[in-house]
């Protein structure tokens, strides 16, 4: 007799004899001969136990080393493990199972050449080994991910990555956003390039974020053409400039938007003052005021300080090493004025919207963002936008868009508010959640508008706008601008090459050898030319002479 796991006992042997004698005098079989089983398990009486021993095998072999046949040391620390285990990795495989002078040692020491790896994540990554899980804690990702790559435990390496692209928020982003492009994990890079993406607006009001932002990711985002912005485009020089004067300073450790605003204003006049006069003269001084053309609160040590920048030798040096930033702004919106207006008044006339290629809208628009925490909301964005004056309007469940003519001819001149009947323009609204979710995007529309005229940009679901969220649109009001600025920026960078030869020693400037070397060469060729249309020349001559 046995008891199976249901706890039901059995001789093993048939209880019904009369059936198996009448079967043997040659009765009749019922069905395919086989007896059924009456009896049915009812399946919510089945119960499932979840054993301990992955729990035990990693307390008492990792976690006090019992029966260790092995030690690994790294970073200062030392792990008693066991070889049956470790090879499940392909690293300790390699190493343990190789023809190596030191394959059969019973202790191997560990040069760790990454930055990354830490104790916690190598302790992490062996523990995996023995308890077939591990925690994923976001301040110990980047260690675990980097311990994961150095051992080549591939699914660990993956779990990292999608714990990360799960994890990614303010504090993280730039992290990741590192991490992934290091390791090579495309998706973490992707999702936490689109992360700062869609939040730059906010983001970069943060001074620790502007200090720790890569100049690759900075260039990378100034040439999305639909980034979104808050303002204006004066947003995005703000950023760069406070950006650029982070990485020049080194000594600046405020953490305050505005007081950096101030601090990288004063560093430019400084730097302008300098580029202007004989810096070793001033430098000399012996004053113990600072020059008049300086404010009252700069002191001599700033004003020297400034003066024996790396930047300051060289007046272009400072532009040229961040022309990629620059040629990604849009210079014709920081300065539109009465003239330009009036020129691009007459191609609103002569061109139509549909003509416009996608690409060109999004080169030339002008860009403005508005972030709300209430509804009703009504608002404009000032300024001269052709004449055209736009009132925003969004309530719980519809976003509209009016041109503003006659409740403003009443306050302003006629002459500074476009007062013809129809303005046709281009526009695209995008509406993002506080965390950077896209909840409507409209793509490009193009609309006429009449006086006073209104029209739906978005309607709204019941609940479907959160409390906090963002209004970024993006409005052409006339043709493309004919160079956009990185045109004009790549035309002046070739022009100051050219200016002064100490530029060419900066490392992102090695292009103007190559240049002078390609001039050279068109000159031999054209000279090339020349004499062969000069012997050709004789050798007709010669001929004629001959007859």
């Amino acid at each position: 007799m046995y008891v199976d796991w249901m706890g039901n006992s059995s001789s093993g042997l048939p209880e019904d004899n009369q059936e198996i004698s009448s079967k043997k005098g040659g009765g009749k079989k019922k069905g395919n001969g086989k007896r059924k089983n009456t009896e049915k398990v009812d399946p919510k009486s089945a119960k499932k136990a979840k054993l301990e021993t992955a729990k035990y095998v990693y307390d008492k072999l990792f976690v006090e080393g019992q029966d260790s046949d092995i030690s690994i040391s790294a970073l200062g620390y030392r792990w008693k493990l066991h070889r049956f285990y470790l090879k499940q990795c392909d690293y300790f495989s390699v190493l343990l199972n190789g023809e190596w002078a030191d394959s059969k040692t019973n202790e191997y020491t560990l040069e760790i050449p990454d930055e990354n790896i830490t104790k916690d994540g190598i302790h992490s990554v062996l523990g995996a080994l023995y308890n077939n899980e591990i925690i994923f804690e976001v301040d110990k990702l980047r260690s675990i991910t980097a311990t994961a790559a150095f051992f080549q435990m591939t699914s660990i390496f993956n779990k990292a990555g999608e714990a990360m692209i799960t994890s990614i928020d303010d504090s993280t982003v730039l992290e990741f956003l590192e991490c992934g492009f290091k390791y090579g994990i495309d998706k973490v890079t992707a999702k936490s390039f689109e992360y700062i993406r869609w939040n730059f607006w906010r983001l970069s009001k943060g001074v620790p974020f502007l200090r720790a932002l890569p100049k690759e990711a900075l260039v990378r985002l100034l040439a999305c053409h639909d980034l979104p912005v808050i303002e204006g485009e004066i947003d995005l020089y703000r950023a760069i400039r406070g950006w650029i004067f982070l990485q020049e300073s080194d000594n600046y450790a405020g953490d305050d938007f505005k007081e950096l605003e101030k601090a990288a204003s004063k560093y430019l006049k400084l730097l302008k003052y300098a580029w202007d006069n004989d810096c070793d003269s001033l430098v000399s001084t012996s004053s113990d005021e600072p020059p008049s053309e300086l404010s009252a609160a700069s002191s001599l040590d700033e004003i020297h300080e400034a003066f024996h920048s790396t930047v300051i030798r060289q007046p272009y040096s400072l532009f040229m090493k961040y022309s990629q930033m620059f040629a990604g702004l849009r210079l014709h919106s920081l300065c539109c004025t009465k003239t330009q207006i009036n020129t691009i008044h007459g191609d609103i006339r002569r061109q139509s919207m549909d003509d416009i290629s996608e690409e060109s809208f999004l080169l030339s628009c002008t860009r403005f963002g508005r972030s709300l925490d209430e509804l009703p909301k009504c608002w404009r964005w000032t300024g001269s936008h052709f004449g055209v004056d736009l009132l925003m309007n969004i309530q719980s469940s519809i976003m509209t868009m009016k041109r503003n003519v006659f409740t403003q001819q009443q306050q302003l001149p006629t002459y500074s508010l476009n007062v013809r009947s129809k303005v046709t323009l281009s526009y695209r609204a995008i509406i993002l959640s506080e965390n950077g979710t896209i909840i409507k995007d409209t793509k490009r529309i193009n609309s006429t508008l009449e006086k006073d005229s209104l029209v739906i940009i978005s309607r709204f679901a019941p609940g479907e706008l959160p409390p906090k969220f963002s209004v970024h649109l993006y409005v052409m009001f006339g043709s493309p601008a004919p160079n956009p600025s990185f045109v004009l920026v790549r035309n002046a960078v070739n022009q100051m090459k050219y200016l002064s030869k100490p530029i060419l020693e900066m490392d992102n400037v090695t292009v103007i050898d190559q240049e002078e070397e390609r001039d050279e060469e068109e000159e031999e060729e054209d000279e090339d030319e020349e004499d062969d249309d000069n012997d050709t020349e004789k050798s007709k001559e010669s001929d004629e002479s001959e007859e």
